[in-house]
């Protein structure tokens, strides 16, 4: 008998030793399963984070991107149409020549070239088509220059000295390139606004 007691008492120990290493090995799973979840919690919540700013940086540099592609294509545009003025304007100088106040104009160039250069003897640059009312205005004016029928342009006067080493650009298309530079601003204020 003494042997079964002893079994069953085996038995029964056993069987508490199993429930509590049971209820042991639960609590250190629930405790695990805790742990892991917050782990994955930080986890997740960290690549979150990441993707979020990724997701922003992302968002930034398509901002700028089309920012600055509409201000290029917004750029160009007034350019365009700053072009255009001009052109227009080139063309309605085109015909100044057959104008009543072209001669006043040529006169008003030359004599600005001639004062600008302040020479003794200057060389005077004229589109053929000028040749009659520069002479009369040279003579008029009693100046001792060499004109010559070398340039090509919608009215207007280049004058040199004798040497070539300084010219005078004042021609209606030289004078419409300086205005063009020094106007672009107004003119973009006027076309598009401040």
């Amino acid at each position: 008998m003494r042997l079964e007691q002893l079994k069953r008492e085996m038995e029964e120990q056993s069987s508490e030793e199993i429930s509590r290493i049971k209820k042991s090995s639960e609590k250190e799973a629930e405790k695990l399963r805790e742990e892991a979840g917050k782990k994955a919690e930080t986890i997740v919540r960290h690549h979150m984070e990441q993707a979020a700013r990724t997701v922003e940086r992302e968002r930034i540099v398509q901002h700028y991107e089309a920012s600055n592609e509409a201000k290029n294509t917004t750029t160009q545009e007034q350019n365009r149409v700053f072009d255009l003025a001009f052109g227009r304007a080139r063309r309605d100088l085109e015909g100044i020549r057959h104008t009543a106040s072209y001669e006043k104009i040529f006169r008003l160039l030359l004599k600005e070239a001639v004062q600008t250069l302040d020479e003794q003897r200057i060389r005077l640059h004229i589109d053929p088509r000028d040749v009659d009312l520069c002479r009369s205005i040279v003579e008029e004016l009693g100046l001792k220059s060499e004109i010559l029928q070398d340039i090509t342009c919608i009215g207007g006067v280049d004058a040199s000295s004798p040497d070539g080493r300084i010219t005078v650009h004042n021609t209606l298309e030289s004078r419409l390139e300086r205005s063009k530079e020094t106007m672009r601003l107004e003119v973009f204020s006027t076309l598009f606004g401040d």
